[in-house]
C-alpha cells in the first residue's frame, strides 16, 4: 500500500488544507502522527498516511463523494495480511464484548481504524495503545487492559 507524508507547521500556516483534501479524497488505512518540536517554539506535525491506491484515477483527479453518499466500507481482509487480520478479529471480538456490556456502539470503544493500528503494531503495553491516534487516557483507563488481552484469545 502506498504512503503519503505531510508536514503541517504548528503556527501560522494553511498547510493542513492539503492534508485534509487528501484525506477526504482517499480511502485511508492508517495515520501516524508526531509533533516535531523546535528550540524556538516553532515545530510542526509530521503525518504518515497509509491509503488504498485506486488504479482508476490519479491524485490530480479528485473523487470527493457526492453530498449524502457514503464511501464504501473498507474491507480489512483486503488491507491486512492474514496474521494481522486474525489479531484485528480478536480485537473486534473484545470490542464487541465491551460495547455490549456498556450498552454503547462498538465504535465508541474503538473504531476500525484504531483496531487496525493496534493489530498492525501488535499492541502489548499501555504505551503502545497511547500511540494509537484517538486513544487517549480516558479510553486507555476504561478499555486498555481488556484490549491488551487479545493475546490470551485462541
Amino acid at each position: 500500500m502506498p504512503f503519503r507524508f505531510f508536514q503541517v507547521p504548528a503556527y501560522g500556516d494553511d498547510a493542513e488544507n492539503a492534508l485534509n483534501q487528501f484525506l477526504e479524497q482517499n480511502r485511508i488505512v492508517q495515520i501516524d502522527r508526531e509533533f516535531v518540536g523546535a528550540a524556538q517554539g516553532g515545530g510542526h506535525w509530521a503525518f504518515c498516511v497509509e491509503y488504498l491506491a485506486d488504479p482508476a484515477r490519479t491524485e490530480s483527479e479528485p473523487t470527493k463523494p457526492k453530498p449524502g453518499t457514503r464511501r464504501p466500507a473498507l474491507d480489512y481482509r483486503e488491507v491486512l495480511d492474514s496474521e494481522t487480520f486474525a489479531v484485528f478479529a480478536k480485537l473486534r471480538q473484545i470490542r464487541k464484548q465491551l460495547a455490549d456490556a456498556e450498552g454503547v456502539p462498538p465504535y465508541s470503544v474503538a473504531n476500525n481504524g484504531q483496531l487496525s493500528g493496534m493489530a498492525t503494531n501488535r499492541v502489548a503495553t499501555e504505551a503502545d495503545l497511547r500511540a494509537i491516534a484517538g486513544f487517549g487516557e480516558t479510553r486507555l483507563a476504561k478499555y486498555g487492559a481488556d484490549l491488551l488481552k487479545w493475546r490470551d484469545l485462541p
